[in-house]
């Protein structure tokens, strides 16, 4: 029997005589047998399937710890901002530099919308890291996922470098899709352009 170089057969090689088939317990000389080939890249698809699920679960925690606290301190933002304007309409606001005066909504307003954006990049991870949990085919909102992809690429993408523009059909209806695949694929793209 000669040696072979690749670990698969070719698919001729079942006709010729050096692919013999032989007992599990026979020696092969490095050559796996077509079949477990197959199980062994069965079982590698059945563990990545079973990381990116762990993964999903995994960023769905962590955008939930990030989002709690979020939610508490724009609450609070909130409560602040109308306290704010209360007092700069009131009379104590006389004995308040100006410097305050102008600044301090412009901040409380700024912060607000800082919490806000933390709040939108938590949905769209909830939102991408349970499409990864779910592969089937159905209605699914391809502009969101398009959405989501380029809210999470900002990380990975040189605002020196990119400029991202983009213009969604607002009347696009669902289109049904495994919609985990179309986000996997849209972030792909935009990061690896």
């Amino acid at each position: 029997m000669k040696k072979k170089d690749s670990v698969r057969p070719s698919p001729d090689s079942f006709v010729s005589s050096d692919w013999i088939a032989t007992p599990a317990s026979a020696k092969t000389d490095g050559v796996l047998p077509h079949h477990k080939i197959e199980a062994a890249e069965a079982m590698s698809a059945e563990m990545q399937s079973a990381k990116m699920e762990a993964l999903g679960r995994l960023t769905a925690g962590i955008a939930h710890e990030i989002n709690t606290p979020a939610q508490f301190v724009g609450d609070h933002l909130k409560f602040i901002e109308d306290s704010i304007k209360e007092i700069l309409s009131g009379p104590a606001s006389v004995y308040l530099p100006d410097f305050i005066k102008e600044n301090l909504p412009v901040a409380i307003k700024n912060t607000i919308v800082g919490v806000n954006r933390i709040g939108g990049i938590v949905a769209t991870m909830r939102r991408y890291s349970h499409k990864g949990l779910d592969r089937k085919m159905e209605l699914g909102d391809v502009n969101q996922a398009i959405r989501d992809a380029l809210v999470l690429s900002k990380a990975k993408l040189d605002p020196g470098l990119v400029d991202l523009k983009f213009s969604l059909d607002k009347d696009m209806p669902k289109v049904k899709c495994a919609l985990s695949e179309v986000s996997h694929a849209i972030l792909s793209l935009v990061v690896n352009a």
